[in-house]
């Protein structure tokens, strides 16, 4: 099982944090948002901001708070000239989409390998 599996986005900052050390000492600095390694973990982060250079899929439970965000979410990358695809999960929440959505992210990912185009919710 990988990461995506496991965890969720807040567990994967401690997992792959680019060099953040997330403890109190660092994390509770007025400075912190200043550092460059900090910077760089959020330019990184940020999706939406420019053009994707692959096809990104995204899998949202509509019992999930985000929700009420998700078709802006999803404007704000097409708006970038990216592609973006989402699929939604009925009365799914944020913990269990990741299980619920497994099936369609490998099918969306196998056909990414076999070459086929990404669909678009553009």
């Amino acid at each position: 099982m990988g990461d995506g599996e496991e965890h969720c986005f807040d567990e994967w900052f401690y997992l792959d944090n680019l060099g953040v050390n997330p403890a109190p000492d660092t994390a509770l600095d007025a400075n912190w948002a200043s550092d460059p390694t900090v910077q760089r973990y959020f330019d990184l982060s940020v999706v939406g901001l420019r053009k994707a250079a692959a096809p990104i899929l995204v899998l949202q439970g509509t019992g999930d708070g985000l929700y009420a965000t998700f078709e802006a979410f999803l404007d704000e990358i097409c708006a970038t000239g990216s592609t973006v695809y989402g699929i939604t999960y009925p009365n799914i929440s944020h913990d269990h989409v990741l299980p619920q959505g497994q099936a369609d992210a490998l099918s969306w990912l196998a056909d990414r390998f076999a070459g086929r185009p990404a669909p678009s919710d553009c």
